[in-house]
């Protein structure tokens, strides 16, 4: 096989890996768990402010539930995120070996 097709071949993979960020996707439920974790946290305050405390210990349970689902899954997306990193420089490299980003080949000649 051609040295230059098998660096198209890997561009190729690596482009078609990094079309699904898996990264977004965690950092996006981080930030939903968090907005509601935080609305929990502020619903149990005031249970807890009124006397209710049969209602306030759940819910600061619940609150307390979201924030650690939110950290896990901010310390995936980060994992994900640096693996997408990685994978993205290493298609900026074959990107310049193959020159498809020279812009003097686009150039008239």
């Amino acid at each position: 096989m051609n040295p230059l097709s098998e660096l198209q071949v890997r561009a190729a993979q690596l482009q078609s890996e990094l079309t699904d960020r898996v990264s977004t996707d965690y950092f996006a439920r981080t930030g939903i768990a968090m907005v509601t974790s935080l609305t929990l946290a502020g619903a149990s305050s005031k249970l807890f402010w009124d006397g209710s405390y049969y209602f306030a210990l759940p819910t600061a349970a619940v609150s307390m539930a979201g924030w650690i689902y939110a950290l896990v899954q901010y310390l995936r997306g980060k994992r994900y995120l640096h693996t997408e990193l990685e994978k993205f420089a290493s298609l900026k490299i074959l990107r310049k070996e193959l020159h498809l980003d020279d812009p003097a080949a686009l150039l008239p000649q």
